[in-house]
């Protein structure tokens, strides 16, 4: 799960967009601008809410106690979350890749953060609406 499911949305949006869905670190294409579609977003944030609800009750329902990786902080601690993981499948003999260093890099930008301003302020704008 996230927790910035708004970040969740527009980053959803921006790969459905460019059909990019991870870049590589030596990768020198340059970023794709993403034009602003407010209607879209709001699509990706329904769907990216209501995913992790799906899951909720799917795991509600079947007894299932899931291990929850938040993905702010594997992106932080990648290292101690792979160990989490690790530990919660019960893999025995675990090695860490502490110090190896993944290939791919986030897709955040500054057109990703003008997207995401855009988003939040627009949202703003309909809750201050008059009833």
């Amino acid at each position: 799960m996230r927790r910035d499911k708004i970040a969740q949305a527009v980053s959803l949006y921006r790969a459905q967009v460019t059909q990019q869905w991870f870049i590589w670190q030596d990768d020198r294409k340059s970023n794709v601008e993403v034009p602003y579609d407010f209607l879209a977003i709001m699509a990706s944030y329904h769907a990216v809410v209501t995913a992790e609800l799906a899951w909720d009750v799917y795991f509600t329902e079947y007894g299932v106690e899931p291990l929850v990786i938040v993905y702010e902080e594997f992106a932080e601690r990648p290292h101690q979350t792979v160990a989490a993981i690790a530990a919660y499948l019960g893999v025995k003999d675990w090695h860490s890749a502490e110090g190896a260093e993944a290939n791919l890099r986030t897709q955040r930008d500054e057109n990703t953060a003008s997207l995401i301003s855009q988003f939040r302020h627009n949202l703003i704008d309909i809750g201050s609406l008059p009833s």
